[in-house]
């Protein structure tokens, strides 16, 4: 079994906005839309689902997919806030075409698509409750994922979580084996490759507050929580004093 709705292509248009991502990245999910469902959970699937539940969404939130891709994760978002707003933002028409036949086929009235640059939200400053990216950043140039990164922490309010799940650098053999397919053939695992994005969080601001890694098909994932500080109620946590879960396999 693998996370997949059997995707069938919609004509229907989504609302776009500017910066919605560079050209050859459009291209090649483009490309691997047709596919997407059917291979990438098999490595995936665990990661992603981890993810959501570390991110914690209460109902009546407003809460972001950010490169939602295919909509993956947006049942499980959605499911979690059936009184609040679920919004999926990817730069890719054809991968979002697909998340919005599974946005009806689960009948998930509550969730909203538009076409978007993770780098370019098209989102007031301090909007935002909570943030979702799962394997967005690990595809990305550093310019690029860092200011991701800060549009992340600029429309999330006070106090707003956010949980990311990305690549991670290899600790197994397995591991080792798809951080050389990464290097070696880049489009086939969409050009993600092993990043470690706990300092660059924290770079922008963001508090972390647990790190996890799991595996799934060999493949090493790593998901990292962190909030946007709140005045005199979150303290800081120093890279050090991070939460670090042990690896499930």
């Amino acid at each position: 079994m693998v996370d997949s709705d059997d995707m069938v292509d919609s004509d229907d248009t989504v609302p776009v906005a500017r910066g919605a991502g560079e050209p050859s990245a459009r291209s090649l999910f483009a490309l691997l839309a047709p596919i997407y469902d059917r291979l990438v959970p098999l490595i995936s699937r665990r990661a992603r689902r981890m993810g959501v539940a570390l991110l914690e969404v209460r109902d009546g939130e407003t809460v972001v997919d950010v490169g939602t891709g295919t909509g993956l994760a947006l049942p499980r978002l959605a499911g979690a806030n059936p009184s609040g707003r679920t919004l999926g933002v990817d730069a890719t028409p054809a991968m979002l075409r697909r998340a919005r036949t599974r946005i009806r086929r689960r009948r998930l009235s509550s969730v909203d698509l538009r076409i978007a640059d993770a780098a370019h939200l098209p989102f007031a400053t301090g909007s935002i409750d909570a943030v979702f990216s799962s394997y967005v950043l690990d595809t990305m140039e550093a310019s690029r994922r860092q200011r991701a990164i800060r549009e992340a922490a600029r429309v999330l309010r006070p106090g707003g979580r956010l949980a990311v799940v990305s690549m991670a650098r290899p600790s197994t053999p397995g591991g080792a084996a798809w951080a050389a397919l990464a290097r070696a053939a880049p489009p086939l695992l969409g050009r993600a490759r092993p990043v470690r994005l706990l300092p660059r969080l924290t770079a922008e601001g963001l508090r972390a507050v647990s790190r996890v890694r799991v595996r799934q098909c060999g493949f090493p994932s790593e998901i990292v929580r962190a909030r946007h500080p709140h005045p005199a109620a979150f303290p800081a946590l120093s890279q050090s004093g991070v939460d670090h879960h042990s690896s499930v396999s």
